[in-house]
């Protein structure tokens, strides 16, 4: 995969995301690898970019025993069927999530006590060399409905900028594309 066609890749997938939280008020946490085909199929002549979605059921995202579990237990399986038949370039984790911030230093041994300040789609991305990580405040504004008659949260998302890109994310779900790797 050229950068130029990851690069494309990687606009598509974001640009995906946001659609779908627009369209639906909200988003699924998922795992997607971004990833090229180590032969072609049957019916082609070169391999092709691929971008491989793994939704986390909202049973696993409950507690920190169903977050391990999928970490510790069921992404190694997975990663073990997809270096079958891919070569992996680049693993992204899209979670919704609050952000709270310690006013006082004695708030830090109690995080779930700070007040929640915002709410925020993530988008973190791994590389084998380099992460990136993108995030937009969610500013809900009453109800709409969707294309499938459903009534949903009607959303309007805003970048949040950052000064630089972090060298090392960290966090539960930090570190899968290096498990996908090895």
């Amino acid at each position: 995969m050229t950068e130029e066609q990851f690069e494309s890749l990687k606009t598509d997938f974001i640009e995906n995301i946001k659609s779908y939280v627009l369209e639906f008020g909200s988003i699924f946490p998922h795992i997607s690898i971004f990833a090229m085909e180590k032969e072609p199929k049957k019916d082609a002549d070169k391999v092709k970019p691929a971008l491989i979605h793994i939704p986390i059921p909202d049973e696993l995202m409950v507690d920190e025993e169903g977050k391990e579990t999928f970490v510790n237990e069921i992404f190694p399986e997975i990663a073990k069927q997809v270096k079958k038949i891919y070569d992996s370039k680049a693993l992204a984790w899209t979670s919704e999530a609050w952000i709270r911030t310690a006013k006082k230093p004695e708030q830090l041994n109690n995080w779930q006590e700070m007040p929640i300040e915002k709410e925020v789609i993530v988008i973190t991305l791994e590389f084998e060399n380099r992460n990136e990580f993108t995030m937009y405040e969610i500013k809900r504004h009453g109800k709409q409905i969707t294309s499938e008659g459903d009534m949903v949260d009607k959303i309007e998302l805003i970048e949040c900028e950052f000064s630089s890109q972090p060298e090392k994310i960290q966090g539960r779900f930090a570190g899968l594309f290096a498990k996908l790797k090895d």
